[in-house]
């Protein structure tokens, strides 16, 4: 088979290329990321979004850090026309918690942190204090199980947030979680959403 520089694969490993020159190809080891174009034609903008999408999804399994002989500017960060990002995380995960920061940064977000509700350090008598009990005979649809301790914590941590955003009045705002993986041209897209809510005057509310 031809490769696109007019090498041919003879095995998984190793190909010959017409020079005569081997070349070993490893598929073992993880040595970086390879953005692929959004569109045939790229403007600098398209491919500022394409290679700032390489950077968060790297980060999701690779702690990176800046070079040192290299100075770049700070993102500017925004909102994106919401009054309020707030991202969601658990106190003891401070991995997701880094990565997250870093992602936000890259895109160019200003973001405030919440503390997720641990359901794991929740016990019986908790839950009874702050009114929660199950329903007889709810099972989870898709799982078919009762909801599990971490469950009952995720549901707490929006339910304070929605809390909060009654009680201060706070028109419009977008909630992460840290484990959110962002598409390419994330920001572009929605906010090419929320102009279109704007346009059509639809009465929303989640």
């Amino acid at each position: 088979m031809f490769g696109s520089k007019g090498f041919i694969y003879r095995t998984m490993y190793t190909c010959v290329c017409f020079a005569g020159v081997q070349m070993y190809v490893c598929n073992r080891e993880h040595y970086g990321l390879l953005p692929v174009p959004l569109k045939a034609q790229q403007s600098v903008e398209d491919e500022s979004e394409s290679f700032i999408h390489t950077i968060t999804e790297a980060l999701i399994d690779h702690d990176i850090e800046p070079s040192e002989y290299l100075h770049s500017q700070p993102s500017p960060q925004d909102t994106m026309g919401f009054d309020k990002i707030i991202l969601v995380n658990l106190k003891r995960r401070l991995d997701r918690r880094t990565r997250m920061l870093k992602t936000m940064s890259s895109l160019g977000l200003h973001t405030v942190l919440e503390e997720a509700v641990d359901g794991k350090a929740l016990n019986s008598s908790q839950l009874q204090a702050l009114g929660i009990e199950m329903m007889p005979g709810y099972k989870d649809p898709y799982s078919g199980r009762v909801l599990t301790r971490g469950e009952i914590g995720c549901f707490l941590s929006h339910y304070s947030i929605w809390k909060q955003v009654v009680e201060n009045g706070i028109p419009k705002v977008l909630v992460l979680e840290d484990d959110v993986r962002f598409e390419p041209r994330f920001k572009r897209r929605i906010q090419s959403i929320m102009d279109d809510v704007d346009k059509t005057q639809l009465d929303w509310d989640l």
